[in-house]
């Protein structure tokens, strides 16, 4: 017997300013409103694209790679709610939600361990550790060539998140991935570059990323 195939989302092109309810309802964390749009008949697999307003390495945020609910969802790293779209039937095989929950700017060490708990979260439910971000079409990648376009270890090893960078090594991301926009893989003279290059103003660094992509941390 074949297997259903799942129809293509629709997909809304609206300006950042005029975001989704749904979307806007997810960057603020709110469980009723979230559930009271998704009752009104909102679709929760819909793809939005967007001109978005970050121009600089320095200002992306995990924000500026959702495209679906259920990656607004990760990237606001509350598991709460990610299990909720998903018993609502969010679709994680067109998602981006591990990338989404692996990057973010000023990432506290509480916030990194909410986010630990999100990435366990999806790959319990079968995500591929190992998967690319999904760009989308060339236009839209090219706009965006400072992100990697790669795996949700390039995203934590670039921005320098040890606790996100220790599980995804732990559930067996691999380090030998090459990235479409970076052309790279994952190791700690990349991680390096990539830190500094995300802080220019502190040019600083996290040893113990580094030292877990492979370092020697009496030489760093």
């Amino acid at each position: 017997m074949a297997t259903k195939e799942e129809p293509a989302p629709a997909v809304r092109e609206l300006p950042w300013d005029e975001r989704p309810p749904l979307v806007r309802a997810l960057a603020n964390n709110d469980k009723d409103d979230i559930s009271s749009i998704l009752d009104s008949g909102e679709d929760i697999n819909f793809m939005w694209t967007t001109q978005l307003p970050f121009k600089t390495r320095r200002s992306i945020k995990g924000i500026s790679m959702c495209r679906y609910p259920i990656d607004f969802a990760a990237a606001a790293s509350n598991l709460e709610i990610v299990q909720f779209l998903v018993d609502r039937g969010a679709r994680l095989d067109i998602s981006n939600a591990l990338h989404a929950a692996a990057a973010a700017v000023g990432c506290s060490e509480e916030d990194q361990s909410e986010r630990v708990k999100v990435i366990e979260f999806l790959l319990a439910q079968g995500m591929d550790i190992n998967k690319l971000e999904f760009a989308g079409e060339e236009d839209f990648a090219n706009q965006y060539c400072s992100r990697p376009y790669g795996t949700a270890l390039h995203y934590a090893a670039s921005w320098g998140w040890p606790k996100i960078v220790e599980c995804l090594l732990n559930n067996g991301a691999d380090r030998d991935v090459h990235a479409v926009s970076y052309k790279s893989k994952v190791d700690y003279g990349t991680a390096l570059d990539w830190q500094k290059s995300n802080d220019p103003d502190e040019g600083m660094y996290n040893r113990r990323v580094l030292v877990l992509l492979g370092g020697n941390e009496d030489r760093l």
